[in-house]
């Protein structure tokens, strides 16, 4: 504060209201402005809630909807949804899209369906039929109760493409939705359960074993 003993009353009140309008704006947080408005001519407070980068409501979007922390500059797809994405989001997004293609492809291929006709024919050795390596339920089972055939789960991607028995593992459909974490399957099957198994029927209905 400046030197006050040879000051006149009202230089002593100007004084006064100069360092409590110094000491409230050092008290007061710094505020954001929208750089996206900014840049067009107009001051408008941006809000961190809605991503890293100084934006407001009006230009949320400008904003990458996947990091969240760079400029969106294209258009980008992730299953159903559609947003705006940065560059580098849009290229990790491509590359996924190109595995998923290439694993789509592969699981169409002779050579996957030749190796996973020998982890069948290794399963039926060890079990006496064709079962899943979790649950022990029967491939014959699992396409009753789910309608489709054992699913073979990779254990390791090491030799993708050129898979050997021992990197899978037959699983029922069940086995592999949960190994995934995905939702449970739903059975394909009527209330008074017709189209289940014998065997499960017979468990259900208290016959089982005679």
């Amino acid at each position: 504060m400046a030197d006050t003993n040879h000051a006149t009353p009202l230089q002593i009140d100007y004084y006064c209201k100069l360092e409590a309008a110094r000491s409230l704006t050092m008290s007061q947080t710094e505020v954001k402005l929208c750089e996206v408005c900014w840049s067009k001519g107009t001051a408008t407070r941006a809000y961190w809630f809605l991503s890293t980068l100084p934006v407001c409501e009006d230009h949320y979007q400008c904003v990458c909807g996947r990091c969240k922390r760079r400029w969106a500059t294209k258009t980008a797809r992730e299953g159903e949804d559609y947003f705006f994405a940065c560059d580098q989001c849009y290229e990790a997004l491509e590359r996924q899209q190109a595995r998923r293609e290439a694993y789509s492809q592969h699981l169409d291929s002779k050579q996957w369906w030749k190796t996973k006709r020998n982890l069948r024919r290794e399963s039926f050795r060890e079990h006496g039929k064709v079962a899943c390596s979790r649950c022990a339920m029967s491939e014959c089972d699992n396409k009753q109760k789910y309608g489709e055939r054992l699913h073979g789960h990779h254990r390791t991607y090491e030799r993708f493409g050129q898979e050997k028995t021992e990197d899978l593992e037959l699983l029922c459909s069940w086995c592999h939705a949960w190994e995934h974490g995905q939702p449970a399957p739903k059975p394909i099957t009527v209330s008074d359960g017709s189209l289940l198994p014998k065997r499960v029927q017979d468990a259900k209905s208290g016959t089982a074993g005679e």
